[in-house]
């Protein structure tokens, strides 16, 4: 399995990730998206972070929602 090529996408995806999160203005201490591979060698991304930064976050997000469930 070519683990290398599902971490490059993903690298590349949580690159994406990071910027928007540092324009967000969380700092990389607190929160971060990682890149990895999954066993059969996709690319994934996780999000590693304290709880308070998590739930931040969350609370962004659920504010892009509008109240029928679509984005703003």
């Amino acid at each position: 399995m070519d683990y290398m090529a599902g971490w490059r996408v993903a690298r590349a995806a949580a690159d994406q990730v990071n910027l928007a999160l540092l324009a967000a203005e969380f700092d990389p201490s607190q929160l971060r998206a990682v890149a990895s591979t999954d066993d059969v060698g996709r690319g994934v991304v996780r999000l590693v972070g304290a709880p308070g930064a998590a739930v931040r976050l969350a609370g962004l997000l659920a504010g892009l929602v509008d109240d029928d469930g679509g984005t703003l």
